[in-house]
């Protein structure tokens, strides 16, 4: 399911899993200009790791002779994939003998793989799922052992590089480290030694995120300060918007799809009061708080704790399973979420994320052999938000902005030739343009997909045709 979801989910969630990330690593590739890249770079507030992970993957693939950025994309979809199912079977087996059934571990993997968000979320190249994926990492390395061995210590500090780095990799990730650290400290966990090499481990992680911070921006700089500094001393971050602390909560009811997501919520709450005193409980509490504390909130923020979350679930409905063993209300709606589950998870794996990309990938196909000209009504297809991507664009794509496609011919930059191209935003009849004809090549949706315009999402929807401008014969 990971594999399938990794070949059709190109795209991003957010726009900065692009321009903070594949953009950041495009320019150390001599590919963005500096100008086109977010104001985080300038300020130097974004951890450069993951970006050059990036370029370490699209070198060796350049090396092994692929050039194309689409391949490039998909393999760090899929390495983010892999990663993140081998996370979860090691979180899996040291934290399944914490369950009340045996079965627990299994079906963790199970939903892991099969609620319908998570092979989607598995797949990211995005901060939120490589800080998860070295949290979980981090928390399967905490020693089941009390006593004090060199083999504890040294547990305990490859679990605190893990931790470290997935504070590297997204910051905010500190507030479920408090979690963790406070935990340990309440239970007792921790000795003089094993508390020397957990926190020196740590520091390793900050480190390794140091020095690539400055390999990329070329000063000595320690972006989490920089990053506090502007977004919360200066209040950057809340002038993309506020809300209020009970924000995720409807948020993430509507977004994971109800009966689903209040079944799961409803667990979940059974499984942190079954489970109070747990490590699990404790790192997602802290890291749910401390979100729900800071005024900018974006539900992808809560994504690193989805496997926490999931294990809280089931935690939750081994509770309710022992106390109604035979709720056939339970039994009906179960197949309920099933049935919608399927049909979500068939839908969000066979999907691009974002409908532009089968475009891009269309002209970038295109220009490998020629030089091509696309014309636009307002605006470029290659304006996102005010910002311009360049990592999958390929430089012999040149594309003509126009205020209407009726000025056409009105110059000779713009007077279409025979193979350029002619882009539609929206779902409407071929253009018309005297002394041409036109051929469609490409649309962003299947043509049976459009017959069913339920709810008239066609009108609502931005679907791209490109059509390929030929001369009379």
């Amino acid at each position: 399911m990971y594999g399938l979801t990794a070949f059709f989910s190109e795209g991003y969630y957010h726009l900065d899993e692009h321009f903070q990330l594949l953009e950041f690593a495009n320019y150390k590739l001599g590919a963005t200009p500096p100008d086109d890249l977010p104001w985080e770079f300038h300020d130097q507030i974004r951890p450069a790791l993951q970006p050059l992970v990036a370029v370490a993957v699209i070198r060796t693939l350049r090396a092994l002779g692929s050039t194309s950025p689409f391949t490039a994309a998909m393999v760090l979809r899929l390495l983010s994939g892999l990663l993140g199912l081998f996370a979860v079977a090691m979180f899996t087996r040291r934290f399944s003998n914490d369950a009340a059934d045996e079965s627990s571990g299994k079906r963790l993997l199970i939903l892991a793989i099969a609620l319908w968000f998570m092979p989607y979320l598995a797949v990211r190249f995005s901060s939120e799922n490589w800080s998860a994926i070295a949290l979980l990492l981090g928390l399967s390395l905490l020693p089941e052992e009390s006593a004090a061995t060199p083999r504890r210590s040294l547990r305990f500090a490859v679990m605190g590089l893990l931790l470290g780095l997935s504070f590297v990799f997204r910051f905010q990730m500190g507030f479920a480290l408090v979690g963790v650290m406070a935990w340990l400290l309440a239970r007792r966990q921790l000795t003089i030694s094993t508390a020397a090499s957990l926190v020196g481990g740590g520091i390793l992680g900050v480190l390794i995120g140091t020095g690539a911070d400055f390999s990329f921006y070329g000063d000595v700089v320690f972006t989490p300060w920089r990053y506090f500094v502007s977004n919360i001393v200066h209040g950057k971050a809340a002038e993309f918007g506020t809300a209020p602390p009970w924000f995720y909560l409807p948020a993430f009811v509507v977004a994971a799809l109800p009966p689903i997501s209040i079944a799961l919520l409803v667990l979940a709450a059974i499984g942190v009061r079954q489970k109070s005193r747990h490590l699990i409980t404790w790192l997602f509490v802290a890291f749910v708080v401390g979100h729900s504390l800071v005024a900018h909130k974006e539900l992808r923020f809560l994504f690193p704790m989805a496997v926490p979350f999931l294990w809280l679930v089931l935690a939750g409905w081994d509770q309710w399973r022992a106390r109604h063993p035979a709720a056939t209300a339970i039994g009906i709606g179960w197949r309920l979420c099933i049935g919608i589950n399927g049909l979500a998870l068939a839908w969000v794996c066979t999907r691009p994320a974002q409908q532009l990309l089968p475009a891009w990938r269309f002209l970038y196909g295109e220009g490998r052999n020629r030089y091509v000209v696309l014309y636009a009504e307002q605006r470029s297809p290659y304006d996102m938000d005010r910002l311009k991507p360049h990592f999958y664009r390929s430089e012999n794509v040149e594309v003509r902005v126009v205020p209407s496609f009726i000025a056409l011919g009105a110059g000779d930059s713009l007077t279409p030739r025979g193979g350029d191209f002619l882009l539609q935003r929206h779902l409407a009849p071929d253009p018309a343009l005297a002394g041409y004809q036109f051929e469609r090549v490409f649309r962003a949706f299947p043509d049976w997909l459009l017959r069913f315009n339920v709810a008239d999402w066609e009108s609502r929807t931005e679907i791209w045709s490109i059509y390929r401008i030929t001369r009379p014969p």
